[in-house]
């Protein structure tokens, strides 16, 4: 050995001797000059003393990081599956009734809107209750910078939840309620599995508690519909997974999140956009039908985008089953009163 490789070899020992490795601390034991002299530069230092990851080691372990990541969101995909049916109450009569609300975002709802759905769901007992979508909000995993973060916590927002569904259920203790997965429920789907692995599993492991419990699903025996594949990452794609989050009642009326359900070409309700929009269409399968986009359930004083435009509302929606024809009553609960089905209510 000549005298630098001899000279690197003792600054080698040095550096691995010590407890930590941080630019810093390292400085404070082995004089800079000298490394950079014979290293060139601190990381290569600690590359060369087998400290940092060479670039093969790194793609490795980002790739073995990603596989730990999808083995758990894939998990969490397929537990997640097996309730899109496990609460279905199906019925043999002609006439069905469906009452479906979107868009609430938990403490940010319209207390006057919500109230407003139960009382419906209680006089009228409909044979199907559907959530489409946005029921919670999770703004504290939002990316929208101007959300106040502080203004509620996810306990705010489970314990609004649960009392939430609670009313519903007691209002309607023989309907089917289908609770379907809009693009903030996946937010936390996401979040769950991806981002706070070691606290799922801790929920999940040890203390039993997992996505289910969290929304109140067993307990309020209720579907939830999320196709949507979780180990997709980038926004386009995540919003094309969401789109898959529907359901198809008796063949006649399709309901779900996203405005991309149009595309089926037949009779559909969404969510999403918080505004109330009727759109008409014609196919030769099922004749002249409507495309109806749902009101919001929110307060309309939105922090993160203008909603001039947004109005609250929900559908009652009647069902022929034979011959697949829908009647649909708009409730719209954006003003300071309302009539539903005779009963006049005021905000």
């Amino acid at each position: 050995m000549n005298q630098d490789d001899l000279e690197r070899q003792a600054l080698i020992e040095r550096l691995q001797a010590l407890s930590t490795h941080t630019r810093d601390s390292v400085r404070k034991e082995i004089h800079e000059g000298d490394y950079i002299r014979l290293f060139g530069t601190f990381s290569s230092f600690k590359l060369a003393a087998g400290l940092s990851p060479t670039r093969l080691e790194k793609q490795f372990n980002s790739q073995l990081a990603e596989s730990v990541g999808n083995y758990e969101l894939n998990k969490l995909n397929d537990k997640k599956r097996e309730y899109e049916g496990k609460y279905l109450k199906p019925s043999s009569d002609r006439f069905q009734t469906v009452i479906t609300g979107s868009d609430i975002h938990s403490k940010i709802s319209d207390e006057f809107t919500v109230n407003c759905f139960v009382d419906t769901i209680r006089r009228v007992q409909p044979d199907v209750v559907c959530l489409a979508g946005d029921i919670v909000d999770f703004e504290c995993l939002s990316s929208h910078g101007g959300n106040d973060h502080r203004r509620f916590t996810i306990s705010d927002e489970m314990e609004w939840l649960d009392q939430f569904l609670l009313d519903v259920r007691e209002a309607a203790p023989n309907a089917q309620i289908t609770y379907v997965c809009g693009n903030h429920e996946n937010r936390l789907l996401r979040h769950f599995a991806n981002e706070s692995p070691f606290v799922k599993e801790l929920l999940c492991d040890y203390h039993g508690f997992n996505f289910a419990k969290l929304l109140g699903l067993d307990k309020y025996e209720i579907n939830f519909v999320s196709k949507d594949d979780l180990t997709v990452y980038k926004e386009s794609a995540i919003r094309h997974e969401v789109s898959k989050n529907y359901i198809m009642l008796n063949d006649t009326l399709v309901i779900g999140h996203e405005p991309a359900i149009k595309k089926l070409k037949m009779p559909s309700l969404h969510g999403h956009i918080h505004q109330y929009v009727v759109q008409n269409n014609y196919s030769l399968t099922h004749g002249a039908f409507q495309h109806v986009q749902l009101g919001a359930m929110c307060k309309l004083d939105s922090t993160y985008c203008c909603a001039a435009h947004w109005d609250n509302g929900f559908m009652i929606s009647h069902l022929d089953t034979n011959k697949k024809g829908i009647q649909h009553e708009y409730i719209n609960t954006s003003n300071d009163f309302v009539m539903i089905g005779g009963k006049f209510m005021e905000r």
